[in-house]
């Protein structure tokens, strides 16, 4: 309501009285008392209804991936959760029943590092017995599982909460190993001994997925010279007296040891230098950058004219690597496409035990995957056989690589002379372990892999019948998959399931026992007798020996599953129970970095489960999700992903309590009583700031938290919850026998009302559309825009009037959009914010929340379906949508004039202001002007401008009284081919003191009874003798 003048100021309590306002108990913030029922009934308690009142054939399944339980929550699981949370919800609102089933991933290395840090043990060297590592980590996952439960289920996440799966249960671990002796009857699981990551600090190793990157790591780089023993035909003619070295660079110093080749291009070109008596073999793209970085100048090296190809050096040169000492062979120079010219020498040092390219390429010749190496990245006796102790034990990626850099230098001892021409540091990408954030190495052991090859062409081909969201996610799974050759699925870790494997030695060498029958009999013991068994029991206890196997004394393996193994196969717990399309889960939703992780694997194990034999190739490969669904990261208000070091990571619970944003300014007794308190009061809106954040927020790329941001929440939160409470005021007496009387008039309604619910159709269909593409930053945007625009700025303005203050069938019309109004919103509000629905709800009057029930439009279990139309063109015969742009037209000209008015003095409230259109100045189709005529001589057009008048002028423009400015205005629709000139000036009529208007006319001033404090409107006055009980 406006404020009232002072002119009425003394009779405005008795007005007051007569008048319909609202009436509702709704708070501006959060009742939090009420929090805990609210939270139940709009989660656990909707959850069970649904799970048995919707229909099981028609079923929406978002899985699940596991978050690790291994600490506390932070703002990024709040963006996950409850993202997947709005899509559920909504599936909820289609008439789909939910089947979402929380899961926790509790093997691996971060929760048993964190076991050993509580107990004061190193990382690589615990004296901590297996079982003792194992029973801890599992109660440390149990305590995070518990803490992080209730949390997400703080945040109004749904979902089977008391049933959850977890990596480490007993089921999900049988579950797992059935997958693994699927895997293993397919011939796509074997033992090799080969390079890969391996992490000293955690001693094991690691896949791709748990390699973090350091972008400007500090390496040794040098460039090293290996003795050419044997040349080919066509370089016999060089001076014999004078050595021939091949002069290659590295990163990896710590490697030289290892090195058992040397590689080039086949068809690059190399030349011979002759420099200080001896010659270098250089590729001859090269030579001008090497000379440079050693600092060679033209007049000291010369360039023999022969010039060979690599084909011609690869197979036919050999040379010696002279850490072997006495042990050293000739070892040859070997032809490989992955050499270039762009760096180094363009000849490769080649060790097959510390290098990818390395071993596929020594393979092809037979030649072995050397690595000596320890555990702890330490050199063993064999790096350097005839003098072990010059390497021995030192830490090969720190003090061993400047020992090898040392030794080739000083060309002392057993290398026999200099080998090293010049070392300088050099920066670059490195990986690094993602838990304990220090250097990996990549070193041959023998580990357990699962053959990727024989089944990525399957793979591919699933991903191409699956929707991304966004796209681009496609291609970059598609990359990763067709990147991968062998996946090592082994860890040298306590807490995680075993491989199922048994060892035996046959002639002093240790053989491996794995077969499909072999497994299921370790199952079965298993499923007996638990996982832990396989730790305390004698390591050959025979109970876990298949009777049909060979006689061996035969051991339990002590290597686990990969933590991506275990999270892959959780497409287990989905009970092979496929979507009407045949997918197990309709969504999968995870953050962008899972491409590599979670959807990678779970994608694998799947398809590897499928039947791939080539009988049956033509039968469709099919991924285990229909969608995948990313999200972006963190970040803060400038820009930086969320971090520890930085200080930046916000917790969720200050957004729920608004810490983030300065504390609120109170006034009066608030004020007085805040004074007294230690703490300052914060703008706390709940979960629901939390979940509007998340919904507000384009996911697809990275999103930004900070103050600002909160800033724009808070707003859009406070005007939903003052929208909320208005229509619940204005409905508190709206019951089913109005409803009934308010649909007879539903044909007869006003322009006003028809553009109110014309704009309800539009935002409703808008919104319902964003929800159901997944995007639900598009819904709550248009959502934000209606209620601020069409909602606030028109309608609730121009409806106070006909509720507050008309007759009795104009309200009713009211109160039937409102209803319409108020029940849309409410289930556009359910998804993304279904605490500030429940709390709506809770203050709804009994007899509106009743009919809400008749109606079937209960906001968390109605099934919603966007209106087409709820409205008709009315009475008019120009369309309701170019009736829309007229009035948005004429609106947006008045209220510009207006502005000038109030700038000038001549008028406070819109309702001063009275407009004439002046007819002369029409140019318009005969439909639109009829509209525009009809709409200002029945007084709907004033209502709709919220102004006290308009009329038809047929002149040049109205004359004013003394004093008086007018505004003129064109008005332009282009669509409609409209154009035309209104006056806003200032209303000569007065105002009612009972609804505001100025519409009493100054001609009943001679009237001797006319009394300016006490006299209405003509309206007014019918309203209060028909309300005015009978004598």
């Amino acid at each position: 309501m406006l404020r009232t003048s002072p002119i009425w100021k003394s009779a405005s309590s008795s007005w007051i009285q007569t008048l319909r306002l609202p009436k509702s108990n709704f708070p501006a913030r959060p009742d939090l008392g009420l929090r805990p029922q609210l939270l139940q009934s709009c989660t656990d308690h909707l959850y069970a209804w649904q799970s048995s009142a919707r229909p099981a054939e028609n079923t929406f399944t978002l899985h699940d991936g596991p978050p690790y339980a291994n600490g506390g929550l932070h703002v990024g699981h709040a963006l996950n959760k409850i993202l997947k949370d709005i899509f559920n919800r909504f599936q909820l609102s289609q008439g789909r029943r939910i089947r979402y089933q929380p899961g926790w991933d509790c093997h691996g290395l971060p929760i048993e590092l964190k076991v050993l840090q509580k107990y004061g043990q190193p990382f690589n060297g615990s004296t901590l017995e297996p079982t003792s590592i194992r029973n801890a980590a599992r109660a440390l996952a149990t305590e995070t599982i518990e803490a992080q439960r209730d949390e997400f289920r703080s945040w109004a996440v749904m979902g089977e909460w008391e049933q959850p799966y977890t990596t480490m249960d007993e089921e999900y671990e049988l579950k797992q190993l059935l997958v693994f002796r699927d895997m293993v009857s397919k011939g796509l699981i074997c033992r090799q001994r080969k390079p890969v990551y391996w992490s000293p600090s955690s001693k094991t190793a690691l896949a791709e997925a748990e390699l973090e990157y350091n972008e400007s790591y500090v390496s040794q780089a040098a460039y090293v010279k290996f003795r050419v023993t044997y040349l080919p035909a066509s370089l016999h003619s060089l001076d014999r007296r004078m050595p021939v070295y091949a002069l290659t660079w590295t990163t990896t110093p710590w490697t030289l040891p290892a090195n058992k080749a040397i590689a080039v291009h086949p068809d690059l070109d190399y030349c011979i230098i002759a420099h200080n008596r001896e010659y270098l073999i250089v590729g001859a793209d090269r030579i001008t950058d090497v000379a440079a970085v050693l600092r060679i100048k033209s007049e000291n090296f010369t360039i023999p004219t022969l010039t060979i190809k690599g084909k011609e050096i690869a197979d036919h040169t050999m040379y010696i690597n002279g850490f072997q000492g006495s042990h050293a062979v000739p070892q040859p120079i070997l032809a490989a496409d992955h050499v270039s010219s762009d760096t180094g020498t363009g000849l490769v040092h080649t060790a097959p035990g510390h290098g990818h390219d390395d071993y596929t390429l020594c393979a092809q010749h037979d030649i072995d995957a050397f690595s000596p190496i320890d555990d702890e990245g330490r050199f063993t006796a064999d790096a350097m056989p005839d003098e072990p102790e010059a390497l021995q034990g030192k830490f090969a990626l720190m003090s061993g690589t400047n020992c090898v850099l040392d030794l080739m230098k000083s060309g002392k001892s057993i290398l026999g002379s200099p080998l090293l021409v010049h070392r300088h540091e050099y920066t670059h990408k490195y990986p690094i372990d993602w838990r304990t954030k220090l250097p990996v190495i990549i070193r041959a052991t023998a580990q357990w892999f699962a053959n990727i090859n024989d089944i990525k062409q399957r793979a591919l081909q699933a991903i191409e019948d699956v929707e991304f969201i966004p796209a681009a996610g496609k291609s970059r799974l598609r990359n990763f998959v067709h990147g991968r050759g062998e996946w090592c699925i082994s860890r040298q870790r306590s807490w995680g399931l075993p491989i199922p494997v048994l060892y035996y030695e046959v002639d002093g060498s240790v053989q491996s026992m794995m077969t499909p029958e072999s497994i299921s009999h370790i199952i079965q013991v298993m499923s007996e007798r638990g996982s832990d068994a396989w730790w305390t029991d004698d390591e050959d206890d025979p109970q876990w020996i298949a009777p049909h196997l060979p006689l061996h004394k035969y051991i339990r393996g002590k290597d686990t599953m990969d933590v991506w193994f275990d999270s892959g196969t959780s497409w287990t717990q989905l009970n092979q129970a496929t979507n009407q399309n045949g997918y197990l889960a309709d969504v999968y939703l995870e953050g962008s970095d899972q491409h590599r992780g979670w959807f990678q694997s779970s994608l694998l194990t799947y398809i590897a489960s499928q039947v791939h034999t080539e009988a049956t190739t033509d039968v469709a490969a099919r991924a285990p999700f229909e969608r995948l669904i990313t999200h972006g990261f963190i970040l803060d208000e400038n820009g930086k992903k969320m971090s520890k070091s930085i200080g930046n990571v916000i917790n969720p619970d200050q957004i729920v309590k608004g810490t983030l944003l300065p504390p609120v300014k109170l006034k009066g007794k608030m004020k007085r009583l805040s004074q007294q308190s230690e703490h300052p009061q914060h703008d706390a809106l709940g979960v629901d700031a939390l979940r509007l954040w998340v919904a507000k927020n384009d996911f697809r790329a990275d999103v930004p938290i900070g103050a600002q941001v909160l800033r724009g929440v808070h707003s859009a939160l406070h005007k939903y919850r003052v929208t909320l409470k208005w229509l619940l005021g204005v409905l508190s007496d709206y019951d089913s026998t109005q409803a009934a009387q308010a649909a007879q008039l539903s044909g007869s309604l006003d322009l006003s009302n028809r553009l109110a619910l014309l704009h309800l159709t539009r935002v409703e269909q808008y919104v319902h559309a964003g929800f159901a593409a997944y995007e639900p930053y598009k819904a709550m945007r248009e959502l934000e825009r209606y209620v601020n625009v069409d909602l606030s700025s028109f309608y609730v303005e121009t409806a106070k009037d006909a509720i507050y203050t008309s007759t009795a069938n104009e309200r009713l019309g009211a109160l039937f959009v409102c209803n319409q109004l108020l029940q849309t919103m409410m289930v556009m509000l359910a998804a993304p914010t279904p605490l500030l629905v429940a709390e709506a709800l809770h203050y709804a009057s009994p007899a509106w929340y009743q009919l809400l029930e008749t109606q079937n439009k209960h906001p968390f279990r109605r099934i919603w379906k966007p209106t087409t139309t709820y409205a008709d063109r009315g009475s008019y015969k120009l369309a309701l949508h170019a009736q829309d742009q007229c009035v948005q037209a004429i609106r947006h000209a008045v209220n510009g004039a207006q502005e000038q008015l109030r700038s000038a003095k001549q008028i406070g409230s819109g309702l001063e202001a009275s407009v004439a259109i002046r007819s002369s100045t029409m140019q318009a189709d005969p439909m639109v002007k009829s509209f525009i005529e009809q709409a200002t001589n029945n007084g709907e057009l004033a209502r709709a401008l919220i102004v006290s008048e308009v009329q038809i002028d047929p002149g040049q423009g109205p004359e004013h009284g003394s004093g008086a400015q007018s505004i003129d205005c064109e008005v332009t629709i282009p669509d409609l081919s409209v154009r035309f000139i209104l006056d806003v000036h200032r209303a000569e009529q007065l105002k009612c003191p009972r609804c505001w208007r100025f519409a009493i006319n100054t001609k009943e001033l001679v009237q001797p009874d006319y009394d300016e404090g006490r006299q209405t409107c003509s309206r007014c006055s019918q309203v209060l003798h028909q309300s005015r009980p009978p004598e």
